[in-house]
C-alpha cells in the first residue's frame, strides 16, 4: 500500500501584482510577509482578490522523518487553476497546465530526510480566459483560482511499469 504525507492545510499566499516574485528568486529566499490560508485554497475566497487575475504564490514548509532508499516520492496535484510552476528546496521540479487535471511530480532526488523542505508554487490565471477551457465560472459564477485540490506526498515502489504496449489479433480472439 502507498503512504502518503499529507501536505494540504496551512500555507503561505501572496499576491505577485507586478510578476516580480520570479525574478526576485522567491521561490527560493521564501515569501516575504504572507498571508496564512488553508490549501486546498481558491484565492477568490479573499475578498480582496475576487476580481484579481494575475500571479499568485503559495509556500509550505515540511519535512518528511525519511527518505526510503528504494522507494520513490512523488508529489501530486489534485488540480492548480491554470499555469503552476513548481519548485522544491529551491530546485525547479516542472510545471502543469490546465485548472481541472491532476499532475505529479517525482521528488525523490530533492527531498531532504528529517530537515525542513520547502515547497514553492507560482500560480498563474490570465484575465483573458477565452482559450482555456473554464466552466460555467467563465461567466455564472466567481473564478476559481489557485491550489484548489488537495496536495501530497506519495511513497510509491521504485520498481514499477511505465509503459504497456498491446497488440490485438481480432482473428485470433487474443492480445
Amino acid at each position: 500500500m502507498r503512504k502518503r504525507h499529507e501536505l494540504s492545510g496551512a500555507w503561505y499566499f501572496k499576491i505577485d501584482e507586478y510578476d516580480i516574485g520570479e525574478k526576485d528568486l522567491w521561490y527560493e529566499s521564501g515569501l516575504k510577509e504572507p498571508m496564512q490560508v488553508e490549501v486546498p485554497h481558491i484565492r477568490q475566497r479573499e475578498e480582496e482578490y475576487v476580481e484579481y487575475c494575475g500571479t499568485a504564490w503559495y509556500q509550505k514548509d515540511f519535512t518528511v522523518p525519511e527518505v526510503h532508499k528504494n522507494k520513490r516520492d512523488y508529489l501530486y496535484f489534485g488540480a492548480v487553476d491554470f499555469h503552476a510552476m513548481v519548485w522544491l528546496n529551491g530546485k525547479f521540479i516542472g510545471e502543469h497546465e490546465g485548472g481541472f487535471t491532476p499532475f505529479e511530480f517525482d521528488v525523490t532526488n530533492e527531498l531532504k530526510s528529517g530537515a525542513p523542505n520547502r515547497l514553492v508554487v507560482r500560480v498563474y490565471d490570465p484575465q483573458d480566459n477565452a482559450e482555456i477551457p473554464i466552466g460555467k465560472q467563465g461567466s455564472w459564477y466567481t473564478r476559481v483560482s489557485g491550489i484548489w485540490q488537495d496536495v501530497y506526498l506519495e511513497l510509491r515502489s521504485a520498481c514499477h511499469i511505465e509503459h504497456v504496449y498491446v497488440r490485438p489479433d481480432i482473428d485470433e480472439g487474443t492480445i
